[in-house]
């Protein structure tokens, strides 16, 4: 996928992170260690990461290249933490152009 996708994730899990600053810190250090994708969307694997809890964080959502909604989640467990992104019946496009992110 490339930048675009990497950035778009990192505004994502800052957007999540805004709501738990406590947290935020902790994943500064993460390092990707793999991403798949699914056809309808990704599942992106992250290590290094200083967090001793466990939790699931939802509610942002973004529009890939201004026509195609996508919603995410953020699983956070001791150490590691893996985002998943999913469209709702669109296929995940093969090149993102474009994104905007929200809140939902």
């Amino acid at each position: 996928m490339g930048q675009i996708h990497d950035k778009m994730e990192i505004d994502v899990i800052e957007l999540m992170m805004s709501r738990e600053p406590c947290l935020h810190e902790s994943i500064k250090s993460a390092k990707i260690i793999k991403r798949e994708y699914t056809g309808v969307g990704f599942f992106t694997y992250y290590d290094n990461v200083i967090i001793e809890t466990e939790t699931t964080m939802t509610g942002v959502g973004a529009k890939l290249n201004r026509t195609i909604e996508v919603g995410f989640v953020l699983f956070l467990k001791k150490g590691h933490i893996m985002l998943e992104g999913f469209t709702y019946g669109d296929c995940w496009p093969t090149e993102i152009a474009s994104y905007e992110i929200y809140s939902t």
